[in-house]
């Protein structure tokens, strides 16, 4: 009987340990799924509509501000964030339903700036006007890259508010800020606005 207590005992003890180390896992991968959108997605989506807004505008006229200088900097902000992603992809024991909302949403933002990025490289130091106006028909798509990502954030905030997930609450709707003000600053913008600011890029 003493045995039987004991390995009760033991059984009881390994159960709730595991447990715990379940729900240490569980709140640990969440806490990067909020890090992830606050110190990885918000800043990226910042940088690089910024730095597009600034390629586009036709006002920035400078020597300081070329075709190649802000591919480049384009580039190097789209690798630091597909390497800080992929890290976070390695990173958790365990896959949470809002750590997979979050990944989705990541890796969906950097899909959608791919090609884009590809095709302003594409034609750094050519002065291939008409070409590269169709190709950047192709795949800019602001209007619906902005809804999609919305749509994506608005399923991890619900998420979000299912577990009670305050600081993720707090983080989704920073960025959903962030995409309303950048969607009004870009629908603003004309196609002769953008035509303007591809000519005054390609003239430097």
């Amino acid at each position: 009987m003493k045995n039987i207590i004991m390995n009760n005992k033991k059984w009881t003890s390994v159960v709730l340990l595991g447990l715990a180390t379940l729900t240490y896992s569980h709140t640990h991968t969440n806490d990067l799924s909020t890090e992830m959108v606050k110190k990885v997605i918000i800043p990226y989506v910042h940088n690089q509509t910024n730095m597009l807004a600034s390629f586009f505008d036709h006002t920035k006229n400078t020597a300081s501000h070329t075709w190649k200088k802000h591919s480049e900097h384009l580039d190097i902000k789209a690798k630091e964030y597909g390497a800080t992603v992929e890290r976070y992809k390695r990173t958790p024991t365990h896959i949470t339903p809002l750590f997979a909302l979050t990944l989705r949403l990541a890796l969906y933002i950097e899909e959608k700036f791919s090609p884009l990025l590809c095709v302003i490289r594409k034609y750094v130091g050519k002065k291939d006007f008409l070409n590269f106006v169709a190709d950047l028909k192709k795949v800019l798509e602001k209007d619906r890259i902005f809804k999609e990502i919305t749509e994506y954030l608005e399923e991890l905030s619900q998420q979000a508010k299912a577990e009670n997930n305050v600081p993720m609450m707090d983080a989704a709707e920073d960025l959903k800020k962030i995409l309303k003000m950048k969607t009004i600053e870009w629908t603003s913008k004309s196609d002769n606005d953008l035509l303007k600011g591809i000519i005054t890029r390609m003239k430097h």
